[in-house]
């Protein structure tokens, strides 16, 4: 089994974070906002896209997979957090997990955004593999799919598979199969053809100082899948075969609005903390602004703004006065709570006295 090293050399970052942010860069390029991880095993994808910050606008996951020992991990890595319960978000997320085969179609899972199919298809018999992309693209017909899988052509910078020898070996003992990259092609401009997507195919992870120094592509190859036409009707998509082994549901602030005055005072409170600090002469030069952690500061500025100084000759100390812009404001956490949309946080800050706000 090859893992993160070959020949004595690593992948770095190592390669399974290079494919998780590869996927994640995707998601969040195309603004999805329901997503199914399909072969979710421990729940590697699914438990960081519970995160809020990590692609916005995530209201339901999926996750399938047949192994009933990785879905109890997945389950348990995907459970809200004490701190989701302190800082609740802004909109429902709804996570369903399925014990199943990957082969069967069920209708529970149609109608995702996107899917996403990582390092999966290597571990399926070729008569499976057939099927795949008939279920995903015609009977699930999300808008957006993405696959990887290895490609064996980077496996001559694994010494130990003697590649392309009588005595070749996978990278993994549970591996049917590894692609070249013209096969793996194949399969995806066919199937995007058959079924209205188009195919753009992507290379992840290179060895800083590879085996050889001809071209043989990247140790992952990634086909994304995007819809190009009007879905089609879908047909014969009325059984329920997997079984659902787990459903989540996350806190959120689903309390009603604020009345206006309390909701204002609130927000002046919370900027007037976010621009002031008091703090002694001796500290001034090293003064900068005093972030609330209860706020889920996502955010926060490459460097801080520059200190306006007011002094305080009663108390021998010094206020910081520091400039904040819409942007800051509205990534606190509780502002998006209280004003819910950027018009009604604008409205409101033009009945605040503070002056510092950047419109």
């Amino acid at each position: 089994m090859v893992t993160n090293d070959a020949g004595g050399q690593a992948f770095n970052p190592s390669l399974w974070r290079q494919r998780r942010a590869f996927v994640l860069e995707i998601l969040r390029d195309h603004a999805v906002t329901s997503v199914m991880d399909y072969g979710c095993g421990e729940g590697a994808l699914l438990s960081v896209l519970t995160q809020a910050s990590c692609v916005d606008g995530i209201t339901q996951l999926i996750g399938l997979d047949l192994s009933n020992t990785a879905l109890g991990l997945c389950a348990k890595a995907c459970e809200p957090w004490q701190v989701d319960y302190d800082n609740l978000r802004e909109s429902p997320l709804e996570i369903n997990l399925y014990q199943g085969d990957a082969t069967v179609p069920d209708k529970r899972l149609a109608g995702s955004d996107a899917i996403v199919c990582c390092e999966v298809i290597e571990h399926l018999q070729p008569h499976q593999v057939r099927v795949m992309l008939p279920i995903l693209l015609s009977d699930y017909q999300p808008q957006l799919l993405v696959v990887t899988t290895p490609n064996i052509e980077y496996n001559i910078n694994f010494p130990e598979l003697r590649y392309d020898t009588p005595e070749q070996q996978l990278r993994n003992d549970d591996h049917k199969f590894e692609w070249t990259r013209h096969e793996f092609e194949t399969w995806c401009r066919n199937g995007a053809q058959t079924y209205g997507y188009t195919a753009e195919f992507y290379g992840i992870g290179k060895l800083n100082h590879p085996v050889v120094d001809i071209d043989v592509g990247y140790c992952t190859q990634a086909c994304v899948f995007t819809r190009s036409s009007i879905a089609q009707p879908r047909t014969n998509l009325s059984q329920t075969p997997h079984v659902s082994f787990k459903h989540i549901i996350f806190p959120w602030y689903n309390f009603p609005d604020k009345p206006e005055d309390e909701a204002i005072e609130e927000l002046s409170d919370i900027i007037s903390t976010m621009t002031l600090v008091t703090t002694s002469p001796e500290a001034l030069s090293s003064a900068t602004l005093n972030w609330c952690e209860t706020w889920s500061w996502d955010q926060v500025m490459d460097s801080p703004p520059s200190p306006t100084v007011l002094s305080n000759e009663e108390s021998h100390a010094t206020i910081v006065h520091c400039d904040v812009s819409f942007e800051d404001v509205w990534n606190v956490l509780r502002v998006r709570q209280l004003c819910r949309t950027r018009e009604r946080l604008r409205d409101f800050l033009e009945k605040l006295p503070q002056a510092h706000i950047i419109k």
